[in-house]
């Protein structure tokens, strides 16, 4: 698998000169980074398209000191180091993507292939997405001169191009039955998916805080506010449904990092694989309340909710 760079190497060449060219810009958008970017942003964000980026762009190259939305202000004032990523990308992308690879492979069977076209973007807040499990797009804006950090986002998105079987995944779709089996799965499924790649990521205990999708120390620890809205959301689905809105505002890498990372630290890794390989999230769920009534813990769930994981999950 190889780091498909040509928009940070076009964005790195844009930032070098005085003024914004415009055919340097369309050649920018018009990468497969670019694209998805744009693509991306302007579903997360309903004001934002191309013309936008450009005004943005255009002002953090002529005005010193501006700060624009997009984060390519961070890009100028480290322009230098940038510049050195790019080259130590260049010659040690084989490296990288194996030493991440070796990171999923601690948690992924060895049997299951991860296949996946890397892209590096520049723009937002997030740290990177997969789209379809076969296509990575990471914002290196969030990492320059953090080799290491690259290294665990690439591993992150890697798990979630691991190859299911379609039998397996003709099974899941089956799986989620009618609205509210099929609405809890969507919710702790998702949990379950990230929490698992925030295991391969930062590992079993948490060493380094991670302000880019909230995941810190401090929050683990406060967690209670989380599992306060999940179960505000999962006691709406036997009623209204999903509310998207409040769904928006969990951090499912909190919740999932420590549902996933309370599993691994006291049972391995071989209880997980019932999601990585098949999608399966009863034993997993049912795992984790075994071990929190274990070991005397409170699983962050009401007892209302409780009851409904073990009327429409276990």
């Amino acid at each position: 698998m190889d780091i498909n760079m040509d928009y940070i190497a076009q964005l790195c060449n844009i930032l070098e000169h005085k003024t914004l060219n415009r055919g340097a810009f369309d050649a920018l958008i018009k990468t497969r980074g670019g694209r998805r970017f744009l693509e991306y942003e302007s579903k997360c964000r309903s004001e934002v398209n191309g013309e936008d980026i450009h005004r943005e762009l255009s002002r953090v190259i002529v005005e010193d000191g501006y700060r624009d939305r997009y984060q390519f202000h961070r890009v100028k004032e480290e322009l230098v180091q940038f510049k050195r990523d790019i080259e130590y990308i260049r010659n040690n992308h084989r490296y990288m993507v194996d030493t991440a690879l070796r990171k999923v492979y601690r948690i992924v069977p060895k049997h299951m292939a991860i296949k996946a076209k890397i892209y590096l973007y520049i723009g937002g807040i997030d740290g990177g997405f997969t789209l379809n499990r076969k296509d990575i797009f990471i914002n290196y804006g969030q990492y320059i001169g953090r080799m290491d950090d690259l290294i665990g986002i690439l591993s992150h998105e890697l798990y979630h191009c691991r190859q299911i079987l379609l039998e397996d995944r003709i099974k899941y779709m089956l799986r989620l039955g009618f609205r509210v089996k099929r609405s809890i799965y969507e919710v702790m499924g998702r949990i379950i998916e990230e929490g698992i790649a925030c295991l391969i990521q930062y590992g079993p205990v948490l060493q380094k805080d991670d302000p880019i999708n909230g995941l810190t120390r401090r929050n683990l620890l406060l967690r209670r506010r989380e599992f306060n809205l999940l179960n505000n959301i999962l006691l709406d689905i036997g009623g209204a449904g999903l509310d998207y809105e409040k769904i928006s505002q969990l951090n499912i890498y909190i919740i999932g990092y420590h549902m996933i990372s309370t599993i691994y630290n006291s049972e391995g890794v071989l209880i997980l694989d019932h999601w990585t390989e098949y999608l399966e999230y009863k034993q997993i769920i049912g795992m984790y309340m075994e071990v929190c009534q274990n070991d005397g813990i409170g699983t962050g769930f009401t007892g209302e909710v409780e009851k409904s994981i073990e009327t429409y999950i276990l």
